[in-house]
């Protein structure tokens, strides 16, 4: 058998084996991410929790995505030496460069509030580390965020 001929079972550019639901959450992740990271900016800390926390759970679900797909592009360019694969339309394409852009967006988003305030936004309920770290305190900003909130 011909080296060409051979399949190892990766995905290529025209059979993307990644559920076209789940692509559509990747890309509806990015407009929630964007928010956060400009209420991050503007107030030192995320979005609001929302009733029953659910706002903040959309939050948190979104991060998770476009961390995910920047892990498994990263791991399949380690590995094959190749992204993703365009996907249906190019859309799983469009989710991990949209998740590479959000991932540079947070990046700005800490490094301004390091720069500029010398703090860094809390992970609280689920992480607080500010015992070790000089944390934002999103009350004393002043600066409204979203709608005036």
């Amino acid at each position: 058998m011909a080296r060409g001929d051979e399949t190892d079972g990766s995905m290529n550019d025209s059979d993307s084996s990644v559920p076209l639901p789940l692509v559509g959450a990747g890309l509806a992740a990015q407009p929630v991410v964007w928010t956060s990271l400009y209420f991050v900016v503007t107030t030192g800390a995320g979005l609001p929790p929302g009733p029953f926390g659910l706002l903040g759970a959309l939050e948190g679900v979104s991060y998770l995505l476009v961390v995910g797909i920047v892990g498994a592009s990263l791991y399949k360019k380690v590995a094959t030496g190749s992204g993703l694969p365009a996907g249906k339309n190019g859309l799983l394409g469009a989710a991990e460069g949209l998740s590479y852009l959000s991932v540079l967006g947070g990046l700005l988003a800490l490094a301004s509030l390091v720069g500029e305030r010398g703090c860094v936004p809390n992970a609280k309920p689920i992480l607080d580390y500010s015992a070790y770290l000089p944390v934002c305190d999103p009350e004393s900003t002043g600066t409204p965020g979203l709608f005036g909130q």
